[in-house]
């Protein structure tokens, strides 16, 4: 009967993390007290909708924000957040989530691209 049970308890906990979301917001610079105040603002709403969230910061860097987005892209993330470093870099990115068919949101910034 104990067996059941874990068993019961090892399958539920397999849906559960099936169905729990993965978002990631990848901001230009953490370190902000804007973006802070925005970082926040995604992880409270994300946790109350009962998403899983990744936030990654790149300080400023081009380098660092490709390297935040195919860490992101490495979790297999349900959607994506971004506050890009600016206009062109937003270019790329939303170029690259959209080859990985993941749903994007723009925070602020905006693209350089037509297609958004």
């Amino acid at each position: 009967k104990i067996f059941k049970i874990m068993v019961f308890y090892y399958f539920l906990s397999l849906i559960y993390i099936q169905t729990t979301k993965k978002l990631a917001y990848i901001v230009s610079d953490i370190n902000i007290p804007f973006w802070q105040i925005i970082s926040k603002g995604i992880k409270d709403k994300s946790n109350e909708l009962g998403y899983e969230i990744h936030i990654y910061s790149s300080n400023n860097l081009k380098k660092s924000e490709l390297e935040n987005l195919a860490s992101a892209i490495s979790l297999k993330i349900d959607g994506l957040i971004i506050s890009p470093i600016n206009s062109s870099t937003a270019s790329t990115l939303l170029e690259i989530a959209k080859m990985n068919k993941i749903p994007t949101i723009v925070a602020d910034i905006g693209s350089d691209s037509q297609d958004y």
